[in-house]
């Protein structure tokens, strides 16, 4: 998906204690074949569709949630960077490069979500996708919908757009329709006291109710859905390590 947006999805990686038991799992669920990325770069290895490459995988280190982390596309990361501080974020990992692909930095926003910021370099990353096993969309899931949306808007160049805006149900889009890059969702009355906000992923397969059945066999969970939406057939998903996800057709 080309955009003349600001900060478009630009990859998704899933940290995680095992590794393999991950490769074993999203291999087989989303048809993803695997680069290790060796020694000197920690064993990262990129997830590959038809041969392009579409997420990352890598080891957890010390206490680190298992998690998935979208990231942003950028062409200045320090700016980037010095704009989520202006704006009420904060920086988890200063901007740092990864040699021969293009720098990094963890960012975040006011309400806790964490996010990456990435600058290309040799390696620029995927695009939102529809095929099964891409990288399909992602949204910010606030408990603060007053405090992050400015964030977004001010300090990543938000298009902000309405999708929703009733009592129960507040969500905008950076980018309109069609258009639109990602989300952010008015989660107040959703999640539990527990679970902070967080950046949530979505990857597209064939067949969702079939997705879930291989998910469940593996040892994931289902916690929400199957729902058909104007969006597609949605489900909520945790792997059997524990990262929630989304399944989307």
């Amino acid at each position: 998906m080309s955009s003349d947006l600001n900060h478009v999805p630009t990859w998704v990686d899933l940290s995680v204690p095992d590794v393999a038991a991950a490769k074993e799992l999203y291999g087989s669920l989303l048809g993803w074949t695997f680069q290790d990325q060796g020694p000197d770069m920690g064993h990262y290895n990129i997830a590959l569709v038809d041969g392009e490459p579409v997420a990352g995988l890598m080891q957890t280190q010390g206490d680190e949630p298992a998690v998935w982390t979208p990231y942003f596309d950028t062409d200045d990361i320090d700016a980037s960077v010095e704009a989520v501080k202006r704006h009420g974020g904060s920086v988890m990992m200063e901007p740092m490069e990864i040699p021969g692909n293009g720098h990094m930095a963890i960012a975040v926003d006011p309400t806790g979500a964490v996010f990456g910021l990435w600058q290309d370099g040799e390696f620029s990353a995927t695009e939102l996708g529809a095929k099964h096993g891409q990288f399909a969309w992602t949204e910010c899931v606030t408990k603060d919908f007053d405090a992050a949306l400015p964030f977004y808007i001010d300090a990543l160049g938000w298009d902000a757009k309405e999708m929703g805006n009733e009592e129960n149900f507040r969500y905008v889009t950076n980018g309109a329709g069609d258009a639109a890059i990602s989300g952010l969702f008015d989660a107040a009355g959703v999640l539990d006291e527990e679970t902070p906000s967080h950046w949530r992923v979505y990857f597209a397969v064939s067949d969702t109710d079939a997705a879930i059945q291989r998910l469940v066999e593996a040892g994931g969970k289902l916690l929400d859905g199957p729902e058909d939406t104007m969006f597609g057939r949605i489900a909520t998903v945790v792997d059997p390590q524990g990262v929630h996800f989304m399944l989307v057709s």
